[in-house]
């Protein structure tokens, strides 16, 4: 039995046009490969449907590639890198004014200490016990402001080093690239749904619907589709499969395709 846990299919919804119904998975009567088949092929023969069965393998590998090469595209990878700058200011922003009331009230405290001091000094007469709690009430604060502080001074260290290299930014985003290169379909699953909505299949083509429009350096600049030419290797000539599944029983090419 397959074990993956996704396919494409899976992801995003993946239908014929022909028949308006989902292409689902089945195995080649070998064992060795498997397709992509119109639902209407698989309850009611291969005359049922024009749209032909898709080798998965193939398949799967053009979808990812072409949402990789169109998502993480140069202009992307700096759009990237603005919107990660501007949300690290918003929190230096944030941090910086909580540093300053921080501040505003370790002064406050040290001067309400300065008086209880001056008080006992100069008292004749003086309730040490009451004294007493004030000074360590008055303590417990400032220590707690101070750790504050320095959290506050910590975060804004942190932030201006991760900003010193604008390119370090578009680094982490490349490393991206290769952890979608290496890692299972699974854990690219959230990727995928986010720029993949639809994809309709009619014989020797395929519509892909992304969810948003593409960066204008992509290969379908301001477009939220773009069409994909089935060729001899995505095109499976075999008539007759096995089994249907539910799950890719090897996506080892998926894996290198990201």
């Amino acid at each position: 039995m397959p074990t993956d846990p996704e396919t494409v299919a899976d992801i995003c919804a993946t239908v014929c046009k022909a028949c308006n119904r989902a292409l689902s998975g089945q195995d080649a009567k070998s064992g060795k490969f498997s397709y992509y088949v119109c639902q209407s092929i698989m309850k009611h023969g291969k005359d049922a449907c024009d749209t032909p069965r898709l080798n998965a393998r193939h398949f799967e590998e053009m979808v990812v590639g072409k949402i990789r090469s169109n998502v993480l595209t140069d202009g992307n990878i700096r759009a990237l890198v603005k919107v990660v700058d501007e949300q690290m200011d918003g929190v230096a922003a944030e941090q910086r004014e909580r540093l300053e009331t921080i501040e505003e009230e370790l002064e406050d405290v040290k001067r309400k200490l300065g008086r209880i001091w001056h008080f006992i000094e100069n008292a004749d007469d003086i309730d040490m016990a009451d004294a007493s709690a004030r000074i360590r009430e008055h303590r417990d604060r400032q220590e707690r402001l101070e750790d504050e502080a320095a959290d506050a001074r910590a975060i804004l260290s942190q932030r201006r080093a991760d900003l010193d290299d604008v390119e370090t930014i578009a680094a982490y985003a490349q490393d991206m690239s290769e952890f979608l290169k290496k890692s299972e379909l699974t854990e690219r699953k959230s990727f995928i749904e986010t720029f993949a909505k639809e994809i309709v299949v009619v014989p020797g083509n395929a519509l892909m619907r992304y969810t948003i429009p593409m960066p204008e350096d992509s290969r379908v600049p301001g477009r939220n589709a773009e069409d994909m030419a089935l060729n001899g290797s995505v095109l499976s000539t075999v008539k007759n499969g096995g089994p249907p599944w539910n799950r890719t029983r090897d996506l080892s090419l998926i894996r290198t395709a990201l």
